[in-house]
């Protein structure tokens, strides 16, 4: 039996309508809906508008071409005499077929993939240079569009860029890697100028910049080192405030077996709770200050560095057990709230290392935590580790004095050293580490959208022009992000730099005259051993015959 249900956007303030069909999922062994979309709500009328039928018309195109007869594509005819670039585009054509981000562009985007294809390609072989530089690199290099794209039809064509097409590559992308990968979920903050964006808002800038911000949320497959998702949320929204909104979208998004990892500014009560509750599998940074850590870490304190716990790969001491997690789920329409307990893997590590490391930022964080209540700049989230940590007096005479609680000093000594994860699924402690360790791909990949895509700071002003900017230096990221894996997996790294590499095979060129198939120029052994090492088949000197 189906249904029809509104829901609003908070981002774009459209309100969607859904046609929502209720099924039981035997896996999980609760009830399920699957939604279609079936239009929007005008604001001024409060009538439902259709959806323009793009489903419809690209069922008969397949139909169509079902009918028609295979016919391998030949080259594309050359419309002018010229010499262009090739080798380096023709590498990012290969990773968009060994993707899927080109197949699935042009069924989101039947229209203009081409334009995002050859901005995106812009931006990946254009270290930081800015968009209105794109008309010399057009000239020089061939790529999808095969034309200029002036900066007034970029804005246009950011513009046209909307959220149900976005959400609809999201879906393709994210179907390539599901149920086979962890997937490594993380923010970071983009400083803007803007004044005019609802979402720049001052909060914690992981930068240190004193700007407004928007934050910046990704996922990405932890085997394919691949981001498939990404969110822009206000500059003032926490991390572990993003949870519950990342589980309701990737519900929609119809993604089945979810494996989330995250670090522990993701980590609540609340949030575990719904993990739990959504049948998702986890592997969650958490604080050795928790509770459950702080029992565990007081039973092996005096054997945290016995050598049989010593794992010499990672160079720290493991040690890990079974908790009962207190799971609580609140049901509002039953006005009940049902509790039980939930198994967990609680996997601790213990680095001497980190130990020193630990001991000189405590010492530290205690000596300004005294400045702040001594000197009078007292700050209000500092309250509770004043509280926590000192005993506060003040008299006429003496003014304030300051005295360190030994105990709480004490119980935080003991956790020197240590970090913490939890998982509801990996019972092996180094795997579970190992996991973790790959949100590494998601630091990196922030460090190429500030630098290399030139994303630090954002001058972009308009609402639209900045969602689909962002879309497009997602694409390019995707395309970063597999270059980057290859080069590290080859070792390339000690050879070349990214930009030196991209450089090496951009030098290929390509001649091309009206009524002719292009004519390719030459390519050296050492161009053909890096598209191997990329997994992408040489360049051949027959253009045709590269496909």
């Amino acid at each position: 039996m189906s249904c029809i249900i509104k829901s609003l956007d908070k981002r774009s303030g459209i309100t969607y309508v859904y046609e929502s069909s209720a099924y039981w999922d035997k896996e999980k062994g609760q009830s399920r809906a699957h939604r279609i979309l079936i239009g929007k709500i005008n604001p001024a009328t409060g009538e439902m508008i259709p959806t323009d039928g793009r489903g419809n018309r690209r069922k008969e195109r397949l139909k169509a071409q079902k009918e028609m007869p295979v016919t391998k594509p030949g080259p594309v005819p050359a419309l002018r005499t010229e010499r262009t670039f090739y080798g380096a585009t023709y590498l990012l054509d290969e990773i968009g077929r060994i993707t899927g981000v080109t197949e699935d562009l042009k069924t989101c985007f039947p229209d203009n993939y081409k334009q995002i294809l050859s901005i995106a390609y812009y931006l990946v072989l254009e270290d930081r240079n800015p968009l209105y530089r794109f008309a010399k690199w057009s000239k020089l290099h061939r790529h999808p569009y095969g034309q200029d794209i002036p900066s007034q039809r970029s804005s246009e064509l950011f513009q046209s860029i909307t959220e149900e097409q976005k959400m609809h590559f999201f879906r393709l992308q994210g179907k390539r890697r599901i149920e086979k990968e962890y997937w490594a979920y993380d923010t970071t903050s983009i400083s803007s100028y803007s004044e005019a964006l609802k979402q720049v808002k001052y909060g914690k800038n992981k930068d240190g910049d004193s700007l407004g911000q928007i934050n910046l949320a990704l996922l990405f497959g932890e085997d394919s080192g691949l981001p498939f998702y990404y969110r822009k949320l206000a500059g003032n929204i926490p991390d572990v405030k993003t949870i519950n909104e990342l589980i309701r979208e990737l519900d929609i998004l119809g993604y089945g077996k979810i494996k989330l990892v995250m670090d522990r500014g993701f980590y609540s009560v609340a949030n575990i709770n719904a993990l739990y509750k959504g049948h998702y599998k986890f592997i969650q940074g958490a604080k050795p200050s928790l509770s459950y850590a702080k029992t565990f870490i007081s039973e092996i304190n005096s054997n945290k560095d016995n050598p049989e716990n010593y794992n010499s790969g990672y160079e720290v001491f493991v040690f890990t057990k079974t908790i009962a997690w207190d799971y609580e789920q609140v049901r509002p329409y039953k006005g009940d709230v049902i509790k039980d307990d939930r198994r967990m893997y609680l996997h601790l590590f213990y680095n001497p290392e980190k130990q020193a490391d630990d001991a000189k930022f405590f010492a530290k964080k205690i000596e300004d935590l005294k400045q702040e209540i001594l000197t009078g700049h007292r700050k209000a989230e500092h309250e509770n580790e004043y509280a926590k940590y000192f005993e506060i007096k003040e008299t006429p005479k003496r003014g304030i004095s300051v005295t360190c609680k030994q105990e709480a000093v004490k119980e935080a000594k003991e956790r020197y050293g240590f970090f913490v994860l939890l998982s509801n699924e990996v019972k092996d402690p180094i795997t579970a580490l190992s996991l973790y360790r790959t949100r590494d791909v998601v630091e990196k990949a922030f460090w190429n959208v500030k630098e290399r895509l030139n994303l630090r700071r954002t001058l972009t002003s308009s609402e639209s022009s900045l969602e689909g900017k962002l879309f497009v230096e997602f694409i390019a990221l995707i395309y970063l992000s597999y270059i980057k894996n290859k080069m590290e997996d080859a070792g390339l790294f000690s050879k070349y730099t990214m930009h030196e590499l991209l450089d090496e095979l951009d030098v290929i060129e390509c001649f091309t005259e009206p009524g002719k198939a292009p004519v390719q120029g030459e390519v050296l052994q050492k161009q053909e051993n890096i598209y191997r090492q990329l997994g992408v088949t040489p360049l051949l000197a027959d253009p045709s015959k590269a496909k």
